[in-house]
């Protein structure tokens, strides 16, 4: 495996798409989405969130030599400008459902993508 100092830009992409694909992938199995006011919910997506950035992260940051943390990091923030991206038109066009969460969820996901991606840089630099 080549070791490098810094990921190209398809790499970070390639991390956010991973992320958020299987972020998408579990929280579309999950039973309700974040709308209620219990914190159970709200737990279980971000734990899912958190999870996913960990995993995406790991790998995509797992070959390099140093920056573990900053690139981890943007990879989680990828992976939230891709929710974003994601989630608003389908917002407009099916203004009921999962597509449309409260605000504060927006939030909730920046950081625990964020959190979740360097904890992956993290990981990936203590393995």
């Amino acid at each position: 495996m080549e070791e490098k100092n810094k990921l190209t830009f398809n790499e970070y992409l390639s991390g956010g798409f991973l992320g958020f694909g299987l972020f998408m992938l579990i929280t579309s199995i999950l039973p309700s989405t974040p709308r209620v006011a219990s914190t159970a919910p709200v737990l279980l997506y971000s734990a899912t969130a958190i999870f996913s950035a960990v995993l995406a992260a790991y790998l995509s940051t797992r070959r390099l030599v140093e920056n573990h943390l900053k690139n981890g990091l943007m990879i989680g923030v990828i992976e939230f400008l891709i929710d974003i991206f994601v989630s608003f038109p389908l917002s407009l066009v099916f203004p009921e459902g999962m597509w449309n969460p409260p605000l504060p969820i927006w939030g909730i996901n920046l950081l625990t993508f964020s959190l979740g991606g360097v904890l992956g840089g993290l990981l990936a630099a203590l393995i």
